[in-house]
């Protein structure tokens, strides 16, 4: 788990230093990415204090990103909303892990950014959101199973994990997006050069 976690780290530093453009963005980022790292195991932490400080980090990051935009009263309940969906869906997960080898799995990641994308359509509230579900969702899994002194069963280091594979989805979202509106932009301009030419 913890290789996994460094290459998509690494992946996710590198794509963050070339390809994002705005550089408070990139510079959120990159820090999020560097505590994340810095902070993956610790041994001389518990498992709770582990937990604990990610759904924090998640959490800040989450709200610095999420307020960086002006946005409706109807948008920041989605955050909640998700974190809801997203906890049930872990407990589930948890209870019944066999549906984690499943291939629909990446599907459903996939089904659920569509989802995402189609609430939110800026980078940074795409971020944001998928920080601060996870956040509250993985917080109210690890509450409700350690009411019932089963706290073990979330780990910190997977959702991590799990949260760094979603933001390599996103940016390959917003690659795609970027490279859409390139076409139609070079588009567009051809087309009024050769109507200027006429």
């Amino acid at each position: 788990m913890t290789a996994i976690f460094y290459w998509y780290a690494w992946i996710a530093a590198i794509i963050v230093i070339f390809y994002i453009q705005k550089r408070t963005l990139r510079h959120a980022l990159m820090l999020f990415i560097g505590i994340a790292m810095c902070t993956f195991s610790v041994s001389s932490l518990s498992a709770g204090a582990h937990i604990y400080i990610h759904v924090l980090l998640l959490s800040g990051f989450g709200i610095h990103l999420w307020v960086r935009r002006h946005r409706s009263i109807f948008e920041h309940f989605w955050p909640f909303i998700l974190s809801i969906g997203y906890a049930a869906i872990l407990m589930f997960y948890v209870i019944h892990p066999v549906w984690g080898e499943f291939p629909g799995v990446s599907l459903g990641m996939f089904l659920i950014f569509l989802l995402l994308r189609m609430i939110v359509k800026d980078i940074e509230g795409l971020l944001a959101i998928w920080m601060l579900m996870n956040a509250g969702g993985t917080l109210s899994s690890y509450v409700i199973f350690s009411t019932y002194s089963n706290e073990g069963l979330i780990e910190s280091q997977t959702m991590m994990t799990f949260v760094l594979k979603g933001v390599l989805f996103l940016f390959v979202f917003y690659g795609v997006h970027n490279l859409k509106r390139a076409i139609r932009r070079k588009r567009m301009n051809s087309s009024s050069k050769g109507a200027a030419v006429v």
